[in-house]
């Protein structure tokens, strides 16, 4: 791999997990920085024979993976999600921040149903950003 140089500070780029064949997740992080500064994709010509990596397979995969460390990231891949009760919506300012639209009452418990449905925990749930709103009709 090519080393990448940003004001004279080296920047490494590793491979986090294959999404699917010739598509990486990378992650960026600047030596002496705790912080990571960027994720981006790259796609990489590679050898058509991998073993392993029907994309079905890897995209569960890759779901397990971001279920389980990336809860915020998750949840983005299921909205924005419309429902008879709340509506669900997403923006991102340093950071994943959730709207949720309730119409007629606010009804948490619903929410978080649906939440663990998607395979959230109520530990995961605490951790979000969720900002509600109420609504008389849609």
């Amino acid at each position: 791999m090519r080393n990448h140089y940003f004001s004279m500070s080296l920047i490494f780029l590793s491979s986090i997990t294959m999404f699917v064949t010739g598509l990486f997740l990378y992650s960026q992080k600047i030596p002496n920085s705790k912080v990571l500064s960027a994720m981006t994709q790259r796609t990489v010509v590679s050898p058509t024979h991998l073993p392993d990596t029907k994309p079905e397979q890897r995209y569960k995969i890759y779901l397990e993976f971001m279920k389980n460390n990336h809860p915020d990231i998750y949840l983005t891949s299921f909205l924005p999600y419309n429902s008879d009760k709340f509506d669900v919506s997403y923006t991102y300012k340093n950071g994943f921040v959730y709207n949720v639209i309730f119409y007629g009452t606010i009804d948490i418990p619903s929410l978080h149903k649906w939440l663990n449905e998607l395979g959230l925990n109520s530990s995961q749930i605490s951790t979000l950003p969720i900002y509600y709103e109420k609504k008389e009709s849609k």
